[in-house]
């Protein structure tokens, strides 16, 4: 298989906001606290590539 493309990208849409920062702190106890440790909550990302026909192929994913 030969990759033609890949694009991907990742970012923090919620829970780097300081009300869901507070809100995700509450509902552990204080155990998550993003304003210390944030982390993406939302990534996408597509492949094209060519199978061992030569036929080109796309493969996408997402999370949020």
């Amino acid at each position: 298989m030969v990759a033609h493309t890949v694009a991907a990208e990742i970012a923090s849409l919620k829970w780097t906001r300081p009300e869901y920062i507070q809100h995700l702190k509450q509902m552990t106890n204080g155990k998550i606290d993003y304003s210390e440790a944030p982390a993406e909550d939302f990534a996408r990302a597509s492949v094209a590539f060519e199978d061992e026909q030569g036929r080109v192929i796309m493969v996408e994913t997402t999370t949020s």
